[in-house]
């Protein structure tokens, strides 16, 4: 009786398993837009060999943003109310760390570069690059360009560390001026 019930459990577990297992799994809604015609819910947009998943709230980028290239995850990072938040990771072609960004803060502080020229970056971040074999390469603070027509992306300011490939600091520089 006892090998019965054994083998009764036994068929039957694999039976729900096996339902459990066929169920569909719903494809969540994406690229929709609210009654105001904003973006809202899940967005993915693609670009050739580029992929790219963000949330949206009432058309601003509120959550988890991916970025894929040739299906192959380049970028994570969060989003809130259209401003990076969190930390951020940038992905190399075999998947290896080469970058992560973090303590993101508005700027309203004007920097002066060394050809004369000064700059208002809208935000700013602490950036650590590393080695492809994870030691840190470089670290230090940096001012992002995110609005409007712009000469350059961004700008190393403050202290940067620089480290050799065996992961020990060579070199501390600074870098850009404050207006």
């Amino acid at each position: 009786m006892k090998k019965y019930c054994y083998y009764l459990v036994l068929i039957l577990g694999f039976g729900l398993s096996g339902e459990i297992g066929m169920a569909q799994i719903k494809k969540p809604p994406m690229n929709q837009l609210n009654a105001a015609g904003e973006k809202e819910g899940y967005w993915v947009t693609e670009n050739g060999r580029q992929r790219i998943e963000t949330y949206y709230h009432k058309g601003k980028k509120s959550g988890v943003f991916k970025s894929l290239w040739a299906n192959k995850l380049s970028c994570i990072g969060v989003y809130q109310d259209d401003i990076e938040c969190e930390k951020w990771y940038y992905f190399g072609d075999y998947g290896q760390l080469l970058c992560m960004e973090t303590d993101f803060q508005e700027n309203t502080d004007s920097i002066k570069l060394d050809d004369g020229k000064v700059y208002t970056p809208d935000s700013r971040c602490y950036r650590i690059q590393y080695y492809d074999n994870g030691h840190k390469k470089r670290e230090g603070n940096v001012y992002y360009f995110t609005k409007g027509d712009r000469e350059i992306e961004w700008i190393e300011y403050g202290e940067w560390k620089y480290y050799n490939e065996e992961g020990n600091l060579i070199e501390t520089k600074q870098r850009a001026s404050f207006e």
